[in-house]
C-alpha cells in the first residue's frame, strides 16, 4: 500500500485527505506498514512537520518496523525536511523511517539562504509515571516541570527565534515563551507519549505547532474528575451542560468536541497559567488557536473571540452556532478519521 501526499502539504489536507486513506487501509486489514510517498509533493508548511512525526510514530508502533518514505529529488522540500531535523529525529534518533539517503545533500547556497537555522523541530520525552503520584505530588511535579520549561529549556531551544525583534514584537516574545512552556509541559505530563514541537516565524506570522499521540484529553479528565482540583459539583455542572446540548444537537461526532471544552472548563477553574488562560491570551493578541483531539478540531479566532469575557460554559453554545458543513470555515471541524493524542496550533498574525 502506498499513500501519496499532496502537492502542497498542509495540516488540513493531512487531516482531511491523508488520514482517511490510512484509516481505510488498516480497517480493511492492512498488516504491513504503508509506503508514504512524497513524489508528488513540492512544498510542505513548517507547522505540518510535528503532525507528520506523530503519524509516523503511530504507524511505526503498529509493527515496530520503519516506514519507507519515497522521494524524488526536489531540493527545496528535501532541504526543508533535513534542515528542520525531521530526518535526524525520524531516522537517526527514533528509527521511525527509512529513505534513500543519496537524495539528501548537495543543496545550493541560494536554497540554504531561504531557511533560518533556528527553525527546527524539537522532541520532548514524557515524565514517567506521573499519574502514579498523589494529586499534591502531581501539582508539585507540574510546577517544577513548567518552571524548567519556561526559564531553561524554552529559552535554550527557541531563544534565537524569540529574540528576533525584526520578526516578533516584544510582548509577543513573552507570549510565545509562556505558550511553549505551558503546551510542552502539558504534553510531557499528561500524554505519556513523545511530544513534537516547532516554532517558526516570517514577515506574515508566527506559528507554534505541538503534537503528541498519547492518551488524549479524555484520559486526563477521567483521572481528575472528583478530585480536589475538579470537584464532583463542577463535574456535574459540565455534565448537565453537555447533556442539554446533546439533546439539542445530538452526539454524532461531538464527543471529542466536549472533551476539548471540558478540558478548557477544568483549566478555567485552576488558579494558574493553563489552556484557558492561553485561549484568552492568543485571541486578544491577534491570533488563532486550534485544538484537536480524536477527529475534532475547535478553532478560536481573534475575529470571533477578542474581548469576550464569557465563561467556557458559554463558549460551548457560541461554537456550536458557528459550526458549518464547510470544514475550512467551521469553528468546529469534525473530520472523517480519528487520531490519537492532542494537536495544538497557535498562529500570531503580523
Amino acid at each position: 500500500m502506498k499513500i501519496y501526499l499532496p502537492i502542497k502539504i498542509t495540516n488540513f489536507k493531512l487531516y482531511n485527505e491523508v488520514l482517511p486513506q490510512l484509516s481505510e487501509y488498516y480497517l480493511n486489514g492492512g498488516m504491513e506498514n504503508p509506503i508514504i510517498s512524497f513524489i508528488n509533493t513540492e512544498k510542505i508548511n513548517y507547522e505540518c512537520i510535528p503532525l507528520i512525526m506523530g503519524i509516523l510514530d503511530i504507524i511505526y508502533n503498529v509493527n515496530e518496523e520503519p516506514v519507507f518514505l519515497e522521494f524524488v529529488y526536489r531540493p527545496h522540500l528535501l532541504y526543508c525536511l533535513d534542515h528542520t531535523l525531521f530526518f535526524h529525529y525520524a531516522k537517526t534518533e527514533l528509527g521511525y523511517v527509512e529513505y534513500d539517503k543519496e537524495l539528501i545533500g548537495g543543496f545550493s547556497d541560494y536554497i540554504e539562504k531561504e531557511y533560518r537555522e533556528a527553525h527546527i523541530m524539537h522532541v520532548y520525552y514524557p515524565v514517567q509515571n506521573f499519574f502514579s503520584y498523589s494529586e499534591d505530588e502531581q501539582d508539585e511535579i507540574r510546577a517544577q516541570t513548567y518552571e524548567e520549561m519556561r526559564y531553561h529549556i524554552v529559552p535554550l531551544d527557541y531563544g534565537t527565534v524569540l529574540s528576533d525583534i525584526k520578526k516578533l514584537w516584544i510582548d509577543e516574545m513573552e507570549n510565545c515563551r509562556t505558550l511553549l512552556a505551558e503546551l510542552i509541559t502539558n504534553a510531557r505530563l499528561y500524554s505519556m507519549s513523545l511530544c513534537y514541537a516547532l516554532l517558526h516565524s516570517n514577515m506574515h506570522k508566527t506559528m507554534l505547532s505541538i503534537c503528541d499521540v498519547g492518551n488524549g484529553f479524555r484520559h486526563s479528565l477521567e483521572k481528575r474528575r472528583g478530585s480536589k482540583s475538579y470537584s464532583v459539583e463542577c463535574v456535574e455542572k459540565f455534565k448537565t451542560l453537555k447533556d442539554g446540548y446533546t439533546k439539542k444537537y445530538g452526539m454524532y461526532k461531538l464527543e471529542d468536541f466536549f472533551d476539548i471544552m471540558e478540558v478548557l472548563y477544568y483549566s478555567e477553574l485552576q488558579n494558574r497559567v493553563n489552556l484557558a488562560y492561553l485561549k484568552k491570551l492568543v485571541v486578544n493578541t491577534g491570533g488563532v488557536l486550534r485544538i484537536q483531539t480524536g477527529a475534532t478540531q475547535v478553532v478560536f479566532t481573534t475575529n470571533r473571540c477578542k474581548g469576550c469575557d464569557k465563561k467556557i460554559t458559554d463558549c460551548v453554545g457560541c461554537l456550536l452556532k458557528g459550526m458549518s458543513q464547510d470544514l475550512k470555515y467551521s469553528s468546529i471541524k469534525c473530520f472523517e478519521s480519528k487520531l490519537k493524542g492532542v494537536r495544538i496550533e497557535i498562529e500570531f498574525g503580523r
